[in-house]
């Protein structure tokens, strides 16, 4: 199967794995797809933030990035729309509100896809590249810099970790429970 996320494959493979393994949930965990869609749109904002340059905390909410970056004007009125309909699609499914049927699944992959066909059209360079790369401004007092650099760094590594982590654990229960679904079908 061709994905619909080739344009985050050269330069934000991390962002295009995720979403491709959303994509490859659809029809058979549709719950699970409509989740990590969810996860792609949060990694998304908060990429987009990195690359603008703009402080994300990590209390922060989905809807507030969204809010934010819609306010700032770097989001276009349809992709904030978009990110904000994953956002409660991802929520109905993760607290069980509702089970998402494969025409609700196929609905948020495709407007996943439109945001990163925005994103890959908004951001590329033309080159692959580590997309959490941050680039310092430019400041006069070079000691400041250098402190706000160091602090920077290691919030980094420690967001890195516990992103890294939660993902981890968010496919360890994909898997539990495509696994658990399967024994239930199967009757073993």
């Amino acid at each position: 199967m061709e994905t619909r996320f080739k344009c985050l494959q050269n330069e934000w493979t991390s962002l295009g794995t995720i979403a491709e393994g959303a994509e490859n949930l659809l029809g058979y965990e549709n719950g699970a797809c409509v989740i990590k869609v969810g996860i792609f749109a949060e990694l998304l904002a908060k990429e987009i933030m990195t690359m603008e340059n703009i402080k994300d905390y990590p209390d922060k909410k989905q809807i507030e990035r969204i809010d934010m970056l819609k306010d700032k004007g770097i989001l276009t009125e349809r992709i904030g729309e978009i990110l904000g309909s994953i956002e409660i699609q991802r929520n109905k499914s993760a607290n069980g509100e509702v089970k998402a049927t494969e025409e609700e699944a196929e609905a948020v992959v495709d407007m996943a896809k439109e945001a990163a066909e925005w994103f890959a059209e908004k951001y590329s360079t033309g080159e692959k590249k580590n997309e959490s790369e941050f680039i310092e401004p430019k400041q006069v007092a070079w000691k400041e810099e250098k402190k706000e650099k160091k602090a920077f760094m290691k919030e980094r590594k420690i967001t890195k970790f516990f992103r890294g982590l939660f993902l981890t654990i968010i496919i360890l229960l994909i898997l539990a429970l495509g696994a658990i679904e399967f024994y239930l079908i199967k009757g073993l």
